[in-house]
């Protein structure tokens, strides 16, 4: 009967199950030198991610590998079970770039990075310009927005952008804020079923795909697209919330729902790539902090996972605060617009529990190995804290915050 269940999360639950009765559902710390984060934490000392680095992380990247015929990216978007044949897919190559990329492990001379971007390109519709991901890779996101500007964003991180994109660009050449707002709007606003059953959070996949394959394919070259970008932002603050700085024109995306924050969050990292300013950063922060939970995470839920969730968390109200003109009396930078006390226990509390989460046995060998695309959100959000509070986070090589690269995740 297992066989027959082909389903990401069926198997994720089976796998969990027996896991669960011969494991107790404990933490498992690996490394006795940072067993206790609270004890860290008291101490002032920083979280250590080394043993992630050196041993997790290459099993992690390792159980999902094909066979090397010669060429780089070769990753199934699943890992081997109970025999099932497997293949490359989309979000197995762009994840493991991803998560490579992020901790300073993307070591590819000039032929593997072609080699790799051949790998992803052998997923795009070369008359259309989109991605197509298999039917069980969906969970990943709208798609083929979601797969259409991850792949493109993971191809600029490789140094190997595209030279054209006709979806993305005839949408920008409309040309009309009417026939813009017809094909915008649905997505600012979509129904609360189906595909978008978690609202804005989902559906803002496209309403950040199409500026992040323009922004990922020519840099805003010479004012290109100009009149698109210009409506695009003046279009968002028009309908961004006065109360919380998110999109929320559906009330139940409001917090305590993380569905607003979540959604937001694929605007931000648009803005801040092109050198915009959101409206409303005080809000956001406001809105965002009473969303992250004492375990740190912004989405407990079950197992206590991290994944993208987080990322949106942090990264909005760490950039959010770099907007604003205040500073607080412990300021590192007095000229930084930075909240140093309110970012920094911030950080605090999320990598006290993604600490715990990452050198858990449960976690890493069982949870993060069901699919590809849950460990990178979690990675570029131990990043973003790194970026900004360096003593707090240990690791071999720096880790980089990709949105800072190529604007999409």
């Amino acid at each position: 009967m297992i066989l027959l269940l082909t389903s990401i999360s069926s198997k994720l639950l089976i796998v969990t199950l027996l896991w669960s009765c011969f494991q107790p559902l404990t933490v498992q710390v690996l490394s006795s030198d940072v067993a206790d984060p609270n004890i860290l934490k008291q101490n002032n000392k920083a979280y250590d991610f080394t043993y992630f680095e050196q041993v997790t992380l290459p099993a992690w990247v390792k159980s999902f590998q094909l066979t090397d015929n010669g060429n780089t990216g070769l990753y199934s978007f699943e890992p081997e079970l109970l025999g099932k044949e497997r293949k490359v897919n989309l979000y197995g190559t762009t994840d493991i770039l991803y998560a490579l990329k992020i901790t300073g492990r993307l070591n590819l001379t000039e032929e593997e990075a072609s080699s790799w971007a051949n790998t992803i390109l052998s997923f795009q519709n070369k008359t259309t310009g989109l991605f197509k991901p298999e039917w069980y890779e969906d969970i990943c996101g709208l798609q083929p927005y979601h797969a259409t500007a991850y792949a493109t964003a993971a191809l600029k991180l490789l140094n190997k952008p595209l030279k054209s994109s006709p979806w993305a660009e005839e949408i920008a050449a409309l040309n009309s804020s009417v026939l813009w707002n017809s094909t915008f709007f649905p997505y600012l606003f979509p129904t609360d079923t189906g595909v978008t059953s978690k609202g804005i959070w989902t559906s803002s996949h496209f309403l950040s795909a199409v500026p992040s394959v323009l922004l990922s394919t020519f840099q805003r070259q010479e004012g290109k697209f100009a009149p698109f970008f210009d409506w695009y932002y003046d279009w968002l603050n028009q309908y961004n919330d006065p109360e919380t700085g998110y999109w929320v024109l559906n009330p139940k995306w409001r917090p305590p729902s993380i569905y607003g924050m979540g959604g937001a969050f694929h605007l931000y990292y648009i803005y801040q790539f092109d050198k915009k300013q959101w409206p409303r950063p005080e809000k956001v922060v406001n809105a965002t902090l009473q969303l992250q939970h004492d375990n740190g995470l912004f989405d407990p839920g079950w197992l206590d996972i991290s994944y993208c969730i987080d990322l949106d968390g942090i990264y909005e109200i760490i950039r959010s605060l770099a907007l604003m003109n205040t500073t607080s009396t412990t300021s590192q930078d007095s000229d930084s617009g930075i909240n140093w006390e309110v970012a920094e226990h911030v950080c605090k509390k999320y990598l006290n529990g993604v600490h715990l989460i990452l050198n858990s046995t449960f976690h890493t060998e069982v949870i993060y190995r069901a699919y590809t695309h849950l460990l990178p959100g979690a990675l570029a959000a131990i990043a973003e804290c790194q970026l900004w509070f360096p003593q707090l986070v240990i690791t071999q090589t720096k880790w980089t915050q990709v949105l800072d690269l190529a604007p999409y995740i």
